[in-house]
């Protein structure tokens, strides 16, 4: 069992080292266009080491992405927020004006995953793995809002897509500071959690309005 167990954590071990190495590649090259001699020359081991693991680099970034990705995804399956309806008048006293909990993940997933996320949103990244994200970002997004009771209107689009490249963007800059960012987590949740809670507002009002009228 013991062998067993050392031979496990050996060949953890090598796969992290992998990943490590081939990671710290596309910081200074496309990555595509990195080689597995690449990857082994950095990681000091052989080409039969390391198709012991991966088939290929596009296999290798896969399992990178799909385990960032599944992550995420459970992260986000934990939230159990109920709706609320809030009318035009009750808006103030019966909205929740705090930061949801999607965005405290969001942040947290990515604090967590610093090196890996920072370089995978990097030019250099494969670009389908923000295709990706953003899939799930809008999902979030979507349900966030219709928890807020916010109208799917015309609006709803391009609302959900500028808030999910402001999750985007926030996390790309704060990962890119190397912690000398003059904004904390708490701070950059509160900016987006404003442009959330200035849409419901700006909603109700139009809603308040429009009853006004009739």
């Amino acid at each position: 069992m013991a062998n067993a167990s050392s031979k496990l954590q050996k060949s953890e071990k090598t796969k992290s080292q992998i990943i490590q190495s081939y990671l710290a590649l596309i910081e200074r090259k496309k990555w595509d266009k990195i080689t597995v001699k690449d990857i082994c020359s950095k990681t000091g081991v052989t080409r039969g080491t390391f198709y012991q693991y991966y088939s290929s680099i596009y296999d290798l970034m896969e399992n990178i992405e799909d385990g960032l990705l599944d992550e995420l995804n459970r992260s986000y399956k934990t939230i159990h927020t109920p709706s609320t309806v809030v009318t035009p008048n009750t808006f103030m006293d019966k909205f929740n004006h705090h930061p949801p909990k999607s965005f405290e993940n969001w942040f947290v997933f990515c604090e967590k995953n610093k090196s890996k996320v920072r370089i995978l949103l990097s030019n250099n990244g494969d670009p389908y793995f923000l295709v990706k994200l953003r899939s799930i970002l809008k999902t979030q997004v979507n349900i966030l809002m219709n928890n807020d009771n916010m109208p799917s209107d015309a609006l709803r689009e391009p609302f959900v897509k500028a808030l999910v490249e402001l999750h985007l963007l926030s996390a790309k800059s704060w990962l890119d500071s190397n912690d000398q960012v003059d904004l904390s987590k708490d701070e950059i949740i509160n900016i987006l959690n404003t442009m959330r809670v200035g849409a419901s507002y700006l909603s109700n009002l139009e809603e308040q309005r429009g009853f006004a009228s009739l």
